[in-house]
C-alpha cells in the first residue's frame, strides 16, 4: 500500500521545522551533486564552485549517522540550522564529530525545545559556535580522504 509506505510515513512524522528546515538543506546537496561530476573530469573550477562543493562534502558528512544511535530531534534541529545558516562554513571537517558531540551535549543543557523560535535557536547556536571555534573544538583542518579542490584563478582586470 503506496499510502503506508517508509518515506511517507517518516515525512509525516517530521516536525515541520526539522521539514521546512531539510528543504533548504535538499537543494544545497542537489547542487553539489551536480558540481561534483565536473570534478571527476579535472576541470577548473572557480573559487564559488570549490566553495559550494566544500559545503556540499561537508553536508555529506553531516549525514551519516552511527548505526542503531538515533539522534534527538533537536540535535537534527540544530545542525541543519547551522548548516542552513552558513554557521558551519568557518570550520573544516576534520573535527566535525567532536563537535557535533559536544553540540549533543550542549543541547542536553539548554532550555532550548521545538516550540523555541527559530531565532532564539539562531542566536543560542551562534553563541555555542563562537566558544567552540574560540576553543578551538572545531580547528581548520583538511577534509580527511578528499582531494583538495583548486580555485581557478581570478581573471586580472
Amino acid at each position: 500500500d503506496v499510502a503506508r509506505s517508509v518515506s511517507r510515513i517518516g515525512g509525516q512524522a517530521q516536525h515541520p521545522r526539522i521539514k521546512e528546515e531539510a528543504g533548504r538543506m535538499k537543494l544545497d546537496y542537489l547542487q553539489f551533486l551536480e558540481l561534483e561530476v565536473f570534478t571527476r573530469f579535472g576541470a577548473k573550477l572557480e573559487a564559488s564552485m570549490v566553495a559550494a562543493i566544500d559545503r556540499g562534502r561537508l553536508l555529506r558528512r553531516l549525514l551519516v549517522q552511527e548505526r542503531l544511535k538515533p539522534h534527538s530531534e533537536r540535535f537534527h534541529y540544530a545542525w541543519l540550522l547551522a548548516f542552513n545558516e552558513r554557521l558551519f562554513d568557518p570550520l573544516e571537517q576534520a573535527g566535525l564529530k567532536t563537535w557535533l558531540a559536544d553540540l549533543d551535549t550542549w543541547l542536553g543543557k539548554t532550555p532550548l525545545s521545538m516550540d523555541t523560535t527559530r531565532e532564539q535557536w539562531l542566536e543560542a547556536l551562534f553563541g555555542y559556535m563562537q566558544k567552540s571555534s574560540a576553543d578551538g573544538s572545531a580547528a581548520k583542518m583538511p577534509l580527511e580522504g578528499e582531494e583538495p579542490l583548486e580555485a581557478e584563478d581570478e581573471p586580472a582586470s
